[in-house]
């Protein structure tokens, strides 16, 4: 079994106000993740995303309040796919935000492997099937140097940014294998205020299932009866 891909990927550099990524194009089936990394959160500010004519359902919200970045995921099911345009748009014009959406292919949806920290920047983790994938977003709040990140328990940066309100790291890792508990974010290099979000989006799997995992049973044709 192996996990999810990922044929498209649109960023929004740091800014503010009301955004719309370039559109991706989705196949049936596919999934939206939108990671949006704000500055730092003061209670009441929203940062929806819409467009497509999908539902986006928020999996984590971690960092409300001074001090912290924010880190929101959000994801929606393509049933049909087409060209898709997302836009977020805040209810405050002057928070600065960043934020990357990514087409997933190949999922059963997000997993119960999520989790948030505000005042690390890794947060333990149980993934709830094999071959999920990580979504990981770390950020400074102190904007300090993005250096070389090494993300934990495995992963590549996918975008990074050294803003002027935070610096914001993303990353992903395509396939966890075993599912277990694990520490996941950016072990190195060691950020000053840093804060966490992780999202687990599970592989795709189908038939019935055995041993709590899904699978695909192929019945095996019966030997004919030669008649004498």
């Amino acid at each position: 079994m192996n996990g999810p891909t990922f044929p498209d990927a649109k960023d929004l550099v740091e800014g503010t106000g009301t955004r719309a990524f370039a559109a991706v194009t989705t196949t049936a089936a596919d999934w939206l993740v939108v990671e949006i990394m704000t500055e730092q959160n003061t209670g009441g500010e929203t940062f929806p995303p819409s467009g497509g004519g999908l539902t986006y359902t928020l999996q984590n919200d971690a960092g409300v309040g001074g001090g912290d970045c924010r880190h929101l995921h959000y994801t929606a099911p393509d049933v049909a796919g087409g060209s898709r345009t997302v836009t977020i748009t805040p209810n405050s014009g002057t928070r600065l935000y960043r934020a990357r959406l990514t087409v997933v292919r190949g999922s059963d949806g997000p997993g119960t492997g999520k989790g948030t920290s505000v005042s690390a920047q890794t947060v333990n983790v149980t993934r709830q099937r094999n071959n999920s994938a990580l979504f990981m977003t770390v950020g400074d709040f102190a904007a300090g140097a993005i250096g070389t990140p090494v993300w934990i328990p495995e992963g590549l940066t996918v975008a990074s940014q050294q803003g002027s309100g935070a610096t914001y790291l993303f990353g992903r890792l395509d396939d966890a294998d075993t599912a277990d508990a694990a520490l996941s974010g950016i072990s190195t290099p060691s950020y000053a205020t840093p804060s966490v979000a992780v999202l687990e989006m599970l592989t795709l799997v189908t038939g019935p299932e055995v041993d709590g995992v899904r699978g695909v049973i192929r019945k095996v044709p019966r030997a004919r009866r030669v008649r004498r």
